[in-house]
């Protein structure tokens, strides 16, 4: 996340401010907002025909547009054969290119533990569904 093409890190370190919510606040917000959406809605519905709408917009226009999507990596972040959100490049192919943001040391061990659960559970899967 940026302000101002500023990474939010680093923009809350420039300018503190106690009024402003912290990162990790900012960052537990995000995590409950779609609860949130879907105890007041009962669903969350609206959001992803949005998304999916814009992402359709985005191929069919060729708009090679960045918008964060669940890619497949191979390679990008040091992971490979998993599908999982990332930013990339959206153009008539679908998925042009997988753009890799500079992590800090704290967001690579979480997004590496993240991956991690993302394989187990669909090993996991993998291994009920076979024929």
């Amino acid at each position: 996340m940026t302000v101002g093409a500023i990474p939010l890190t680093t923009w809350l370190k420039k300018y503190p401010n106690p009024e402003f919510p912290t990162f990790d606040e900012i960052d537990q917000e995000i995590r409950e907002v779609g609860l949130d959406i879907f105890m007041q809605k009962g669903n969350t519905s609206y959001g992803i025909a949005a998304s999916l709408a814009r992402l359709t917009r985005a191929i069919f226009r060729n708009e090679s547009v960045i918008l964060p999507v669940s890619a497949y990596l191979t390679g990008e972040y040091g992971q490979a054969d998993l599908y999982t959100g990332s930013p990339a490049i959206i153009d008539r192919t679908g998925v042009r290119a997988v753009l890799e943001l500079e992590l800090t040391q704290e967001e690579q061990e979480k997004f590496k533990a993240s991956t991690a659960l993302l394989k187990e559970n669909f090993d996991s899967i993998k291994e009920k569904c076979t024929l």
